[in-house]
């Protein structure tokens, strides 16, 4: 998982901070390679029309777009209880309000303008891939 914590200011002038959260879990990466994604994700991020990379590249930011929160289960047999931290992803609401939250500017705007950030990111976050092969 990538924690980002984003800098920026408010309405009001105000710095805030806020973290945002991005991840895949292997299967929802071996799943977007058999599907082609990233085949297309990097064709796209090889074309000199900034357009197609912008668009690749705010896709992903919302497919890892996410949250972590806390798994809690009870043995029925000992009553012992076990807590997993664990990530799900942004439902189409949470995305759409992601998409008006300055933090989500802030971030796409450094990706796109901030030299090897991208790179940096995408790298983080689907590590190895580019060598992968899918049998």
């Amino acid at each position: 998982m990538i924690q980002q914590t984003v800098t920026y200011k408010d309405i009001d002038g105000n710095e805030q901070h806020e973290t945002l959260l991005f991840h895949f879990y292997k299967e929802e990466i071996l799943e977007m390679l058999r599907s082609g994604y990233f085949d297309q994700f990097f064709d796209a991020m090889k074309d000199d029309d900034l357009k197609k990379k912008s668009k690749v590249i705010e896709d992903l930011v919302d497919k890892a777009y996410g949250f972590r929160y806390v798994d809690e289960k009870i043995d029925s047999n000992t009553g012992v209880k076990t807590t997993k931290t664990r990530f799900r992803h942004a439902t189409e609401e949470e995305l759409e309000q992601f998409h008006d939250d300055e933090a989500r500017g802030e971030f796409v705007f450094m990706l796109h303008t901030d030299p090897g950030k991208a790179d940096e990111f995408i790298s983080a976050l689907i590590p190895n891939v580019q060598k992968t092969t899918v049998i």
